[in-house]
Order: structure tokens, then sequence, then C-alpha cells
């Protein structure tokens, strides 16, 4: 079964609340996605409805549960390489990688796609890619 819910709460630029806890068998590390539907998908033969396109404003984890409500933190992240001086860099085996979290884009918007504004009552869902 693929967990589905809703964001109730923005907490900051990294984390939401969402309305799905541990009664509902959430997990602590579990992968999650915030989306909106978009267009309907429909098989050109049958002409059955497949279901709706979704599009996905970010990717997150969850970091903490309680029984009806848990919180998700964006597992985004982005890869910089420190300010070193040319001493550093012409010595190459110590170059390294930051890892630094990617900040949701929330409402009021603050700059991007509109599409990419994570707000409340946005839908989420377990992320089974």
């Amino acid at each position: 079964m693929i967990l589905k819910g809703k964001i109730v709460k923005i907490l900051d630029q990294y984390k939401v609340l969402v309305n799905i806890g541990a009664d509902s068998g959430i997990k602590r590390g579990m992968d999650f996605i915030i989306y909106s539907e978009g267009e309907t998908v429909e098989d050109p033969e049958s002409h059955e409805v497949l279901g709706k396109l979704e599009n996905v404003k970010a990717r997150l984890k969850v970091s903490h549960i309680q029984e009806e409500f848990s919180i998700l933190e964006s597992s985004e992240t982005e890869e910089r390489t420190p300010l070193t001086s040319k001493a550093w860099l012409d010595f190459l085996s110590l170059y390294r990688a930051v890892r630094k979290p990617l900040p949701l884009e929330v409402e009021p918007k603050i700059q991007g796609e509109q599409e990419k504004i994570v707000k409340i009552g946005d839908l989420v869902r377990q992320d089974i890619s």
C-alpha cells in the first residue's frame, strides 16, 4: 500500500508536517514526494483512464513520527566545492565536495517556477521510484 496524505503545516524551508502518522504505518527514513496532479492520462487504444500525471515539486524523507502526523525533510541536495586557496586546488587529492540540502520553495513565492511552490494542502505520497 502506498501511503498518501497532505501537507498540514510548513515548518521551515526544509521541513513540512503531513497528516500521515504511525497509525498509517509510516517509518522513519521513508521517501516521499510532494506533487500536484496534472493532466489525465488515457490509454490511446482502450481509452481507459490510467490516472493523472504527477508534477513532482520536491522529494523528502521522514524524520519524525507521531501517532497521527509526521515531519518530512527535504532530501534533495546540491554538491558544492568549498572555497579554498590556490595551494589546495593544486593538490587535487584533497578535493572534497560538500552536500547541502536544498530548501523547499514555499509560499510566498521565493523564486522559481510556480509549479514548484510548496503550500499547505499539497498532496504527498510515498515515493516508489
